[in-house]
């Protein structure tokens, strides 16, 4: 742990080598490439769900809950802050994860892309 975050030093985040964006999510969701890892808790996930493009693993249940997550995909991080993301993001760098990105989209960025517009313009239809 300790040699994972000297390696995040400043050049490591400005680089947003850790990051994905929304736009680039969608198209690897729709080949089955990427899912998204919501690290949100319940009660957030319940007044609005995303389960529809991967999994909630509230980021407290994140360490008995590794097993479920898959080893063939992009797991796109994700909370409405981003805070809880970027600490799953070095948790799961730490027990050895290495395709892992951050969600770089709050909830309203997010969501914008789930409109008919953006839906039809990227092919997810």
């Amino acid at each position: 742990m300790d040699q994972l975050l000297k390696s995040m030093d400043f050049d490591f985040w400005a680089s947003g080598e850790s990051k994905i964006s929304a736009e680039k999510f969608f198209p690897m969701w729709k080949e089955g490439k990427a899912i998204m890892i919501d690290v949100r808790d319940e009660k957030e996930t319940a007044l609005i769900p995303l389960g529809k493009f991967g999994i909630n693993i509230p980021i407290n249940q994140l360490p008995d809950r590794l097993s479920e997550l898959p080893e063939d995909k992009l797991l796109c991080l994700f909370c409405a802050g981003k805070l809880k993301a970027a600490m799953a993001y070095i948790y799961l760098k730490s027990k050895g994860f290495d395709n892992v990105k951050i969600l770089a989209a709050t909830l309203e960025e997010f969501v914008s892309f789930i409109k008919p517009g953006k839906i039809k313009k990227m092919g997810l239809e």
